[in-house]
């Protein structure tokens, strides 16, 4: 169960990151809500009672056209954390359904987090209280309440 709520909690960091990527072109104000969160997106502060120290592993998202795919580092600094699937926007809630992780036992999961965008900084608040199994049962879960910042990755 906790590689389950682990592997959930990093798939909602990623699809969060990815959701509020934009291009630099774009205005936020000119584009739809799920839009607005194209491009490439870079964890920075996480919350879950204490703040992320500088050696927290790293996680970069890449959002487009309503699909996200993410990439961060284990606790050993590893790159092996890895997920991808789409994601929906009703106001501020975002539905992320995953199609690929290198977790394999929360394939097909389906949850909901809420985000905030204020133009290139991506604030997700994991409140996750229940997700969706493949076969769309619904499982209660346990996570810890956090928040996580992501901003705008920069070449």
């Amino acid at each position: 169960m906790k590689k389950i709520i682990f592997g959930v909690f990093s798939m909602f960091l990623f699809s969060l990151i990815i959701a509020a990527a934009q291009t630099s072109k774009r205005k936020i104000g000119d584009l739809a809500p799920a839009n607005a969160l194209d491009g490439a997106w870079q964890r920075v502060y996480h919350y879950n009672g204490k703040t992320s120290s500088a050696d927290e592993p790293k996680e970069f998202v890449v959002v487009h056209d309503g699909f996200f795919s993410s990439i961060g580092q284990d606790g050993e600094g590893r790159w092996t954390n890895t997920h991808g699937g789409t994601f929906e926007i009703n106001g501020n809630l975002m539905k992320n359904h995953l199609l690929y992780s290198s977790h394999p036992d929360i394939l097909g999961f389906t949850n909901w987090v809420e985000y905030e965008l204020k133009k290139d900084t991506l604030i997700m608040k994991w409140n996750i209280k229940k997700m969706l199994t493949p076969q769309g049962q619904e499982v209660i879960v346990q996570m810890p309440t956090s928040e996580s910042k992501f901003i705008r990755a920069k070449k």
